[in-house]
């Protein structure tokens, strides 16, 4: 985008790309003027996007005078595997989430104390979550916001003040410049975008389909990991306990279930969609465990606590001791830090049995959760340049031409290191196919073109770059005899010509 200049159109390997909104990529650019194009600068947006949504629960909550609650639920997300997983991702949903969060939070604190102010902010951000994947928002908004006026019986009479004039405004201003602009400048945008992106992908018609599918149960197994250390304390809202705000949590309930309804029934699957429905369900655990503790029933939070510690040490320590083959990249680097919350959780716990309160009951499940994620931080790194194309990128930098064979999605990341476009040989990517019919041919080539490249450049350093599940296709094609392997990197080969000298690496 900063190369090419359009901010329109977004551009992937410098060809148009409109299956998403631009704000994203906007926002990185941003950061990457200010910090330079950098690793840092690429995550910080997602990484400042989940830092959003445990601030807004916190001050959330405490608006509603339920800053314990508040408190638990932000510890619960900070600490949850799927929160700094997709915390540190550059992807869309996690900046979706926080955007949707807040309006839809903005949206309660506007129903609860009736400031018009919240309602503004409400339509504010879901203008920008709509301008960072599209309308999945406004659906998902509308859905849970109808629901729950029914559920009050309070939908005519709340309906007409949430149409409020000044507040659709603001919706417009931000979401319609865009989407008009973009649907005159990019011909065939319109029914790419609105029809092809966001109807036929829902009902598993989309072409090309760059997407899986799944049973209707997909993602309940997700759910589980996404809280994981904390699953065990899901177990808790099965539970009896005094009424109380229960106008709220028919809110977050509806918050969760009716992403989890919409995206189950979606023929179109993937990991992440139901981070969504995270912030609702952290917030209503955490006001169990805290009816719980008024209730003087602490037995329960002891048992989660003690469930979530058991977890959490067995993955870390069976990490530690048996490392999986193949995974062995994940494993702890040190058992010190195991034994040390190992002891953090067993004295919390204690403390949490004498006092029967719940601040050492969260001390010593975060110090486990703390110490077990500490450590997966402690290897990203590791972690990160095994997979990302890191090595692979830095070593093709400074070389005259490089090709991608076929794959460009799963190779997608050496790009970044590399700072400049490649040619895709026999193209099978999927997010490229809009690029490839609309846009600049010259980023993609046949094999036959490849070879008169290759002939017509006798002199000049070619590196053919080809993922694993593509070697056999390239080892059949004629492609072969003009290639050796040079090195490979996990599951990536990087191929050099076979008629240059030898060059030590």
């Amino acid at each position: 985008m900063l190369e090419s200049g359009s901010y329109i159109i977004p551009t992937l390997n410098y060809v148009p790309y409109i299956e998403k909104p631009p704000l994203l990529y906007w926002l990185i650019a941003i950061s990457y003027k200010i910090f330079g194009v950098n690793e840092f600068a690429a995550r910080l947006i997602p990484a400042l996007s989940g830092a959003a949504i445990c601030g807004s629960i916190f001050v959330f909550a405490r608006r509603l005078k339920m800053i314990d609650v508040g408190g638990f639920a932000a510890v619960i997300m900070a600490t949850s595997l799927g929160y700094i997983i997709f915390s540190r991702m550059v992807f869309f949903d996690g900046l979706l989430t926080a955007f949707l969060s807040l309006s839809l939070l903005s949206f309660y604190t506007w129903y609860n104390g009736g400031q018009r102010l919240f309602l503004l902010l409400c339509y504010g951000f879901l203008g920008c979550a709509v301008m960072v994947k599209g309308f999945v928002a406004p659906v998902l908004f509308g859905l849970v916001v109808g629901g729950f006026l029914l559920w009050e019986r309070a939908f005519w009479s709340k309906l007409r003040k949430c149409l409020d004039p000044i507040g659709i405004l603001i919706f417009v201003a931000i979401v319609l410049p865009w989407h008009l602009w973009a649907s005159l400048e990019e011909e065939g945008f319109s029914w790419f975008y609105f029809i092809n992106e966001h109807v036929l992908r829902f009902l598993d018609l989309r072409e090309p389909k760059d997407y899986y599918t799944g049973p209707l149960y997909y993602y309940i197994p997700r759910i589980l990991g996404y809280v994981f250390p904390w699953t065990p304390f899901l177990g808790l809202l099965a539970l009896r306990t005094q009424p109380s705000q229960e106008v709220l949590k028919k809110f977050l309930w509806l918050w969760f279930l009716v992403p989890l309804a919409f995206f189950s029934l979606s023929k179109a699957k993937a990991n992440y969609y139901m981070i969504v429905g995270i912030v609702p369900m952290c917030l209503l655990v955490s006001m169990k465990i805290t009816e719980l503790l008024k209730d003087n029933r602490w037995c329960p939070i002891l048992v989660c606590g003690l469930l979530s510690v058991f977890l959490g040490l067995v993955l870390w320590g069976g990490a530690y001791f048996f490392p999986i083959k193949g995974f062995e990249i994940y494993q702890p680097k040190s058992p010190y830090l195991l034994f040390f919350v190992a002891i953090l959780s067993v004295l919390g716990m204690s403390l949490f049995y004498i006092k029967r309160q719940g601040i050492f009951m969260l001390f010593s499940v975060a110090a486990i959760s703390g110490g077990l994620f500490i450590t997966i931080l402690g290897s990203a790194q590791q972690a990160e340049d095994f997979f990302s194309g890191k090595e692979v990128g830095s070593f093709l930098a400074s070389k005259d031409e490089v090709y991608f064979y076929k794959n460009y999605e799963e190779l997608s990341s050496i790009v970044f290191y590399l700072k400049k476009p490649v040619t895709i040989v026999d193209s099978v990517s999927s997010d490229l196919r809009y690029g490839e019919e609309k846009g600049d041919s010259n980023r993609f080539c046949d094999s036959a073109q490849m070879l008169k490249e290759y002939e017509n450049r006798p002199r000049e350093e070619i590196y053919m770059v080809v993922h694993k599940k593509s070697l056999h296709d390239f080892q059949n094609s004629f492609l072969k005899t003009k290639f050796n392997i040079l090195f490979s990197k996990e599951n990536i080969f990087v191929l050099e010509r076979t008629d240059l000298p030898k060059k030590e690496l």
